[in-house]
């Protein structure tokens, strides 16, 4: 490989690991920012406030899928990818700044809720440009394992944001942490914005993308609404599957369970870093065999050790169980992710990857991804615990048929070129 395609894979890595900890980051102290930015009285339903605010951030994915996807497009990877990261930035800075409810009034959480949208903005813009980019820049044969460094370097991202709210708990302890140091969180994912610019200024553009350039006419691509839908629904599980049983697990096990949320926190840390390893194993997996034993291993996984799992922690609560629940939906959530990778890319024509990465992506995202939290903190108001579990085995399969669609779209494309 160039050495300026292996600085533009490390710079795409690198710089979504940044964006992603800082987009994350609030998901790990819902609890504290309820407390912060919602009047007390009852702790549930802040948490819902709060969480609907979390998923206040997808209601721009959509679009900002589509104005940056259009934008990666026409303008190229690199500066879409830049941008994304200055808006991630700006985001960040009015979590950091808004003011308490004891200070302010609703003031703080409209702050929070602006820098959520923005931050959903930018994270929307980020995929489908950085896939786009993975896709194009890794050499032949290898697609898989260089591509399921995206998935790497954000279940990474996942690990490092549940370390730090552990480090930020622990180190203050619970009181001081819901109070005013959840705040030095989200700091330190803004000191880090600067590098992130930095790194990413230093890469290339992929050379996939300037031959199409130099060759296509200014006519704009339509989108691939087929590929799209394939797209959301191979979303689906992955996206409720993390947010369930990652990012939505220590408010979840601290509000029905009473487990410290630096315990669930180190899990999820731990859980993450499962993800993160069966992801590149995938990706390696698809390389060699296909993306099928991967995607389906990964759906076996989740469905026959994953969903009963989640049983088990309910009649058997403690943060032993779990772990278990979330190391058995990481594995076959890092086997799903890693291995359909490269097909997935590959669905679509360099002229319109990055829009149509983006838009299946963060349609799928803003779907399923915002009510998973919401449907089981609702549920749990009237003692409902085992509703992430049916909401899980939905979208698994859901995810189901979108895989057996995209194998089936996947050969037809082959045996078209071939033709």
């Amino acid at each position: 490989m160039k050495r300026s395609n292996a600085s533009t894979l490390l710079g795409t890595a690198v710089g979504n690991f940044f964006e992603w900890l800082d987009f994350t980051i609030y998901g790990f102290f819902t609890t504290a920012i309820s407390l912060t930015f919602f009047p007390k009285g009852d702790e549930v339903l802040a948490l819902v406030a709060t969480i609907s605010a979390f998923a206040i951030g997808f209601v721009t994915r959509p679009l900002g899928a589509y104005v940056m996807g259009r934008y990666a497009d026409n303008v190229g990877r690199k500066n879409a990818l830049l941008l994304t990261f200055a808006l991630m930035g700006i985001g960040t800075v009015l979590i950091v700044i808004a003011p308490s409810h004891a200070t302010a009034g609703m003031v703080g959480a409209g702050c929070v809720l602006l820098g959520r949208l923005l931050q959903g903005f930018a994270a929307s813009g980020e995929y489908g440009a950085a896939a786009a980019m993975f896709l194009e820049v890794a050499p032949e044969g290898k697609k898989g394992q260089y591509g399921s460094l995206l998935a790497v370097s954000t279940y990474l991202a996942l690990a490092s944001g549940a370390l730090l709210a552990v480090a930020i708990y622990y180190g203050f302890g619970t009181q001081a942490a819901e109070t005013y140091a959840w705040r030095y969180a989200f700091i330190v994912g803004l000191c880090i914005i600067p590098a992130g610019i930095w790194i990413r200024m230093k890469m290339s553009e992929s050379d996939e993308f300037k031959h199409e350039k130099s060759s296509q006419s200014t006519s704009r691509e339509k989108i691939d609404w087929k590929s799209v839908f394939i797209v959301i629904g191979l979303t689906s599980l992955g996206t409720s599957s993390l947010y369930l049983s990652m990012i939505f697990m220590p408010s979840f096990a601290k509000a029905a369970f009473d487990i410290p949320v630096i315990e669930t926190s180190i899990a999820t840390g731990l859980s993450c870093l499962i993800v993160a390893l069966s992801a590149f194993a995938g990706g390696c997996l698809s390389d060699r065999v296909g993306g099928a034993v991967p995607m389906f291993t990964g759906l076996a996984i989740t469905i026959l050790g994953g969903l009963p799992s989640y049983f088990f922690l309910l009649s058997t609560p403690s943060i032993l169980s779990i772990l278990f629940f979330q190391s058995m939906s990481g594995i076959g959530l890092g086997l799903f992710v890693g291995g359909s990778f490269s097909t997935v890319c590959a669905l679509f024509l360099t002229s319109g990857r990055a829009l149509g990465l983006g838009l299946g992506y963060n349609l799928g995202v803003a779907f399923f991804g915002a009510f998973a939290p919401i449907v089981s903190t609702a549920a749990l108001k009237y003692g409902v615990n085992y509703a992430p579990v049916i909401y899980l085995a939905v979208t698994a399969v859901t995810s189901i048929v979108a895989t057996t669609a995209l194998l089936t779209q996947s050969v037809r494309n082959n045996t078209k070129r071939v033709a």
